[in-house]
C-alpha cells in the first residue's frame, strides 16, 4: 500500500539538492516563482547536475586516494557535498540571471534574443540608474530619485526621494518638508527616465520649445479627460 508520507518524505531527500539550489536562485533574483509542477522539473534537472558533479568528485577523490588517505567516502559525506555544490550552482544561476553575462553570449552566437531578466519592466530599472517622472493614472506627474522601485508593474512601491510634483504650466513644485513618498505600482501608468543635462545633445532653445509643446499637450489631455468625465452618465 502506497505509504504517502514515508513516500514523500523519500522524494524530498532525493530531491533536495535540486530544491535548495531552485530556492536560493528564486531568493536572490527577482524572477516569479514557478509552479509546484514546474518546480518539481526544476528540481529534477538540478539535481540531476548536482549528483553528476558529485560523481566526478568522487572518483576525484578515489583517485587521489591512492596516493594520500583523506578519509572514508560515504552517503552523509556524499549529502553534505551535493548541498555544498548545489548552493553554489544555486549563486552562480543567480549571478548569471542578474547580470545577463550568460545570455548576452548566448545571443552574440544566435542561439537566443532574450535576457536573463524576469520582464522588460526589471530591465529598464536594472540599466538605467537616473530620475525618472511617474505618471499617475489621476493625471499626475511626480519627479524624483526611484530609491527602490518595484521588481513587476503589477505589484510592490516605487520609493523616490527628493520628489518634487509637476504642475500643468510646466513649473516643478518641490516637497521640502518630505523625505521621500511611496508610490503603489498599481497606480504608476507610465515611468520617464531622464537625461543628464549634459548628456542633452539639443540646444536650449530647442530644449525650452519642447518643453512648451509638450505642457500645452498635457494640459490638452487632462483637460479632455476633465471633459470626458464630466459627460458620463
Amino acid at each position: 500500500m502506497f505509504d504517502f508520507p514515508k513516500d514523500a518524505l523519500t522524494v524530498i531527500y532525493q530531491l533536495l539538492p535540486g530544491f535548495l539550489a531552485a530556492w536560493i536562485f528564486y531568493a536572490f533574483t527577482a524572477h516569479s516563482k514557478a509552479g509546484p509542477f514546474e518546480r518539481i522539473v526544476e528540481a529534477l534537472i538540478l539535481t540531476a547536475i548536482v549528483k553528476v558533479m558529485v560523481i566526478a568528485l568522487s572518483q576525484f577523490f578515489f583517485l587521489l586516494g591512492h596516493a594520500v588517505c583523506i578519509g572514508i567516502w560515504t552517503d552523509d559525506w556524499a549529502l553534505v557535498v551535493s548541498l555544498v555544490i548545489a548552493a553554489g550552482l544555486g549563486l552562480i544561476l543567480a549571478r548569471f540571471a542578474h547580470t545577463n553575462k550568460l545570455h548576452e553570449k548566448l545571443c552574440s552566437w544566435g542561439f537566443t534574443c532574450r535576457t536573463s531578466y524576469p520582464s522588460e519592466w526589471f530591465s529598464a530599472f536594472l540599466r538605467q540608474k537616473t530620475w525618472v517622472v511617474l505618471h499617475l493614472k489621476d493625471q499626475r506627474r511626480l519627479y524624483g530619485w526611484p530609491r527602490e522601485w518595484p521588481d513587476h508593474p503589477d505589484v510592490g512601491h516605487f520609493i523616490i526621494e527628493q520628489p518634487e510634483w509637476l504642475l500643468e504650466d510646466g513649473r516643478r513644485a518641490p516637497v521640502y518638508q518630505v523625505l521621500n513618498i511611496l508610490v503603489p505600482a498599481t497606480d504608476v501608468q507610465m515611468v520617464e527616465f531622464m537625461l543628464n543635462i549634459k548628456d542633452i545633445e539639443a540646444s536650449p532653445s530647442d530644449v525650452d520649445g519642447a518643453k512648451h509643446l509638450l505642457t500645452s499637450l498635457y494640459k490638452k489631455e487632462v483637460c479632455d479627460g476633465s471633459k470626458s468625465a464630466a459627460t458620463r452618465p
